[in-house]
Formats: structure tokens, C-alpha cells, sequence
């Protein structure tokens, strides 16, 4: 992606978002360039339809300054029914 900051015009802003599913491997970049008042210049690259909407809302989010730039995480784990059950009564 450094070609891609490198290639930004002045003055615009450029967000990167680049999304590893996980387990499958799949890949999403998603970059966003403001290029002017209500103007934001997308490009999506991935090999997953499931990712692609979420990382390109936020490119353009932090491309047109209405989000500032902070890593996502997500922890993702298998609990068991009875756990899930437990957990529920002491909520």
C-alpha cells in the first residue's frame, strides 16, 4: 500500500483499511481518498463479499475526517450452551 500513499494528491486524506479474515485466509484492502468537499475516491481489493462492506465504510469514514483511525478487534471464541445459560443467570 505504500504505492498507494505515495500516488495521494495534496492536501487529501488517505485511509487504508486491510482486513485478514481469519481461519480462511481471505484478504480485504479497502483504500479511501478524500479529493475534495463530499468527495471521497474509493478502491477494494478482496477475495471475500463478506468483509468488503464493512472495511469500505470505514476507509471512507476516516478518509472524510468523520472517524479517526483506530484498529478494530474482535475476539472470537465457541462457548457452550451451558456456559451461555450460566452466564444469562448472573446477568
Amino acid at each position: 500500500m505504500n504505492g498507494a500513499a505515495e500516488g495521494r494528491s495534496a492536501g487529501g486524506s488517505l485511509a487504508v483499511v486491510e482486513v485478514a479474515a481469519g481461519v480462511c485466509g481471505h484478504k480485504t484492502t479497502a483504500t479511501a481518498e478524500s479529493t475534495g468537499a463530499y468527495n471521497v475516491k474509493v478502491q477494494l481489493e478482496s477475495d471475500c463479499p463478506q468483509v468488503q462492506k464493512s472495511a469500505l465504510i470505514k476507509a471512507v469514514e476516516v478518509a472524510a475526517g468523520l472517524a479517526l483511525p483506530k484498529d478494530v478487534t474482535m475476539k472470537i471464541s465457541k462457548v457452550s450452551a451451558d456456559d451461555r445459560a450460566e452466564k444469562d443467570k448472573k446477568d
